[in-house]
């Protein structure tokens, strides 16, 4: 699995800015990306946000994400077929 480029584009504009912590990310709102000239990189810091929030950083940078278990598959039904 590889870095996404773009996002690791906006992750480094962000560095750059002084958005160097969770804190400080998670804490941008659209008037300090707009004083901070962060305009074009709104779309990516709101994922990134959400990332931060669900504790996800790692796979929001490398575009992935978890194979969920299909528990249907596993469970017996309680319902006879005839």
């Amino acid at each position: 699995m590889a870095v996404n480029k773009m996002k690791l584009k906006t992750l480094n504009t962000l560095c750059e800015k002084g958005f160097d912590t969770a804190k400080k990310i998670a804490a941008v709102d659209m008037r300090t990306a707009h004083t901070n000239d962060l305009d074009d990189e709104l779309g990516g810091i709101l994922d990134l946000q959400d990332a931060i929030r669900y504790r996800t950083e790692l796979a929001w940078l490398c575009d992935g994400v978890d194979q969920k278990k299909d528990l249907r598959k596993d469970t017996p039904s309680p319902f006879k077929e005839e």
